[in-house]
């Protein structure tokens, strides 16, 4: 594990200065990966962009298959996905990135341990093939306001948030509206208003949160031109 020190770039993305401002200390970012994926970061000349998963732990066959079809085209297009970690949409975020060779990051709301990055877990596949982050300093308490932390840190990490599946009163809706009120962009699938494990959703269309129903919808948020790309949508 390493400290990101303040004059790293991804240090800067996760605590903008408008953040750092308003910070009684200055806060801290932790993270586990392998050296031969840090080489890889280091040798880029521009970052890639950064796509947020979150959603519901009770994820539906539904949300699957449709994260399963976004994953494999934000990983065709280099994005790094970016989550928490969490039971349901967030680890089926971080495997569906694995699974088709893309780097996933995980942002913690608790510190990185060893225990946590035991070989055989989740967390371990990321901490070798993609990274683990966390503003959480090692062996400290992890707090009900520390999620809230790491949700708007994540937000800030991000490019785009993607909400597949929302519950209504969760902290995704209000990760989400966060995200919205700082000017990101959120998208979330459409649903129907008698599928209640999608009543987040319609709420976040409320709050203006873009419908994603096709690929297309994602081509200016990651600059794609169409005409290259025909292959993959028919």
């Amino acid at each position: 594990m390493q400290k990101i020190d303040r004059s790293h770039k991804l240090y800067q993305r996760v605590f903008p200065k408008g953040f750092l401002d308003k910070q009684k200390q200055t806060p801290e970012l932790f993270a586990q990966t392998s050296s031969k994926v840090l080489k890889k970061i280091n040798a880029r000349k521009k970052p890639l962009p950064v796509a947020a998963i979150i959603g519901s732990r009770k994820i539906t066959l539904h949300t699957m298959l449709m994260l399963e079809y976004f994953v494999e085209f934000f990983c065709i297009h280099n994005c790094i996905i970016l989550s928490g970690g969490a039971t349901g949409v967030d680890s089926y975020a971080h495997k569906a990135c694995l699974k088709y060779n893309g780097f996933t990051a995980c942002f913690l709301a608790q510190p990185i341990s060893a225990k946590l990055i035991d070989s055989k877990s989740l967390y371990g596949q990321i901490s070798k093939k993609g990274m683990l982050i966390s503003a959480q300093q090692p062996l400290s308490p992890t707090f009900k306001y520390s999620f809230l932390k790491r949700n708007q840190l994540l937000v800030h990490l991000a490019d785009f948030l993607f909400v597949p599946q929302a519950d209504i009163n969760s902290g995704t809706i209000q990760t989400a509206i966060y995200a919205l009120q700082i000017g990101k962009a959120v998208f979330v699938l459409p649903a129907s208003l008698y599928d209640s494990p999608y009543a987040g959703n319609l709420e976040l269309i409320k709050a203006g949160a873009t419908m994603l129903t096709c690929l297309s919808d994602l081509f200016d948020i990651l600059k794609i031109d169409p005409l290259k790309h025909q292959g993959f949508l028919e």
